[in-house]
């Protein structure tokens, strides 16, 4: 390691805001972490640098390593023990979410999907899946009617949700705690839970109205990540523009991944 980013890391370990919050959602206590971190060093860089839960675990790497010795992002976890939910809207794109689904099921992350009415149409519209393929690609499915469905509260443990798309209906039901569906009240109790929310909102051109929602759930930590297609890598088909997007997603989830070269990586 650099000696600059080691000592960003050593930093970051010590703020006392970022232990308390991995370690009330994690329940660790401090002593068993430090113990985790002296011991496991070498692990924990393996984790880092290849982002390959698999090669990790067989070192013994833990998500202690990451956040405490390198200053990892406290969303960095353990991914079979934690399920993201993935929300297909009724917006253009549905494919970002099937595609979603796939790569989080090829990095071994459990994953819950929920697919709106028009989600559903829009799947059929644009893809040679039918909805019931798409669920059967996740691990757990609900219909967005079923309010009474696990992913509705907050004692229902998860690493967090993406909505991919998310239509404008959808945003603004999220941004304005309006939980009429499976989809917003999920988002919604993601929000209240402190976990990451990631919306790939699916809209051109946007009103004042649509930046308005987005500024107010960028604020409350929300991420907002439009699909927006990128021309440094030169993609030769639609599946290299999704795939460029679907990555962005994971990466805030800590999820590696090969879906493209990142920029100043060599061929």
């Amino acid at each position: 390691m650099e000696p600059n980013a080691q000592g960003r890391a050593i930093t970051a370990a010590r703020r006392p805001a970022r232990r308390i919050q991995v370690l009330e959602r994690y329940g660790c206590s401090i002593k068993a972490m430090n113990a985790r971190v002296a011991t496991k060093a070498r692990a924990g860089q393996a984790l880092k640098y290849t982002g390959d839960s698999k090669i990790a675990e067989r070192h013994g790497a833990t998500f202690w390593h990451t956040v405490f010795l390198y200053g990892a992002s406290p969303y960095t976890v353990h991914m079979k023990d934690k399920t993201v939910i993935v929300g297909i809207t009724g917006s253009t794109g549905a494919i970002y979410g099937i595609r979603l689904l796939e790569e989080l099921r090829r990095a071994g992350c459990g994953t819950h999907v929920i697919i709106t009415e028009w989600g559903e149409k829009c799947i059929r519209m644009e893809t040679s899946y039918s909805p019931q393929d798409v669920r059967r690609i996740a691990d757990g499915a609900s219909d967005d009617a079923n309010m009474a469905s696990g992913v509705s509260s907050g004692t229902h443990r998860t690493a967090g949700m993406a909505v991919a798309p998310c239509s404008m209906k959808t945003l603004s039901a999220i941004a304005n705690g309006y939980d009429d569906t499976l989809v917003a009240r999920a988002a919604g109790v993601t929000i209240k839970e402190s976990r990451r929310l990631v919306l790939m909102a699916r809209e051109s051109p946007l009103s004042a109205i649509h930046l308005e929602n987005m500024l107010k759930l960028a604020r409350l930590g929300v991420v907002i990540l439009p699909p927006v297609t990128e021309f440094y890598t030169k993609p030769q088909t639609i599946a290299d523009m999704v795939n460029h997007a679907v990555g962005k997603c994971l990466d805030q989830f800590g999820i590696g991944h090969s879906l493209y070269k990142r920029w100043g990586e060599s061929s």
